[in-house]
């Protein structure tokens, strides 16, 4: 986790995303873990931990500079901001795919 207080930017990584934010193909995807192994988390009650106080530091920084806190999370979901207890999409989501796809190069000989 990253947080710069100076400017109200939280990078999260996977410990807090907007799943809403992921696109249909995205949110399957990221549901295979859950359907093979039953939990993504080692600790589940860690991970819960962890998102409640990620959620506080955005909510603490609302409170105290009356801005919202930006937050970059992760799985691919897009940049979002910290308003009232929700994660609401900044901006537009675009969806990259690279031209070549996912295409492993030949192995010369």
């Amino acid at each position: 986790m990253l947080y710069c207080p100076e400017k109200g930017y939280l990078f999260t990584a996977d410990s807090l995303m907007n799943f809403k934010s992921l696109t249909d193909e995205r949110r399957r995807y990221n549901s295979y873990a859950d359907y093979l192994v039953t939990s993504v988390n080692v600790d589940s009650e860690l991970a819960r931990t962890e998102r409640h106080a990620l959620s506080g530091l955005a909510e603490e920084f609302t409170e105290e500079t009356h801005r919202t806190c930006t937050i970059f999370g992760g799985h691919g979901g897009a940049v979002s901001e910290y308003r009232d207890g929700r994660l609401v999409v900044t901006g537009t989501v675009e969806h990259y795919t690279h031209a070549g796809g996912r295409e492993v190069p030949e192995e010369k000989p």
